[in-house]
C-alpha cells in the first residue's frame, strides 16, 4: 500500500513539473521568435542597438500579455477585448517613444504588408 501511495505521489509531482516546463518552453519559443523579428526590423527600420533592445522588450511584453489574456478563463470575451485594446494602445505609445516618426511610419507599413501576405 505504501508503494502504491508513493508511486501516486511521484506521478502527481511528475505531471505538475511537466506542465511548468511546458509553460517555460512556450515563453522561450516566443522570445526566440521576437528576437528574430526584432533583428529583421533592425535592418528594415535602420534601428540602433538600444532601439532594437527596447523594441524587442516591448514586443515580448505585448505578446506575453496577449497570451495571458487569452489563457485566462475567468475573463469573458468583452473583458478580454477591452484588455487587448489597452495592450495595443500601450504598445503603440511605447513604439512612438522608441522610434522616430519616419521609423514608426515604416513600421506601420511593414506590419500592414506583413498582414496582407498570405500565410501558406
Amino acid at each position: 500500500m505504501k508503494r502504491i501511495l508513493s508511486l501516486c505521489i511521484f506521478s502527481l509531482a511528475l505531471i505538475i513539473g511537466t506542465s511548468s516546463v511546458n509553460a517555460q518552453e512556450k515563453y522561450k519559443k516566443m522570445d526566440e521568435v521576437i528576437k528574430m523579428e526584432a533583428n529583421e526590423l533592425q535592418k528594415v527600420l535602420n534601428l540602433d542597438g538600444d532601439q532594437t533592445a527596447l523594441l524587442a522588450r516591448s514586443m515580448y511584453a505585448k505578446e506575453k500579455a496577449y497570451t495571458d489574456i487569452n489563457t485566462n478563463k475567468k475573463l469573458d470575451e468583452k473583458e478580454a477585448k477591452v484588455l487587448i485594446e489597452k495592450v495595443d494602445m500601450n504598445f503603440k505609445s511605447r513604439l512612438q517613444s522608441i522610434l522616430s516618426e519616419e521609423q514608426f511610419a515604416a513600421y506601420s507599413a511593414y506590419q500592414a504588408k506583413k498582414k496582407a501576405k498570405p500565410k501558406y
